[in-house]
């Protein structure tokens, strides 16, 4: 899992610590983005996607933490039956991926 370890002032500052975990940080979030199949929307707001992409971006949001255990309420809710079948393809693929 990664933190922060670099302090605020490392990161205002641009010191290699903060740049290294910047690097790292982005890095990890372009993978999880060719992960889900974001890449061609990752420049846009989140506000302006469709809700099935939406949706793709709140897993997305959550694999980038890492986390031990993921919950999710209701990842499929409102999607069309196409949107839930790449959603289940995703969350099968991601917990395969990630353990």
């Amino acid at each position: 899992v990664h933190t922060r370890r670099a302090s605020f002032v490392e990161h205002i500052a641009g010191l290699p610590r903060a740049r290294s975990e910047d690097a790292g940080i982005a890095e990890k979030t372009d993978q999880i983005v060719a992960f889900l199949h974001l890449e061609s929307v990752a420049d846009r707001l989140v506000a302006t996607l469709p809700y099935g992409l939406q949706k793709r971006v709140e897993l997305a949001r959550a694999l980038v933490a890492e986390p031990k255990l993921l919950l999710l309420d209701e990842p499929m809710a409102g999607l069309t039956a196409t949107e839930k079948a790449e959603m289940a393809g995703f969350v099968r693929a991601a917990r395969d991926r990630h353990g």
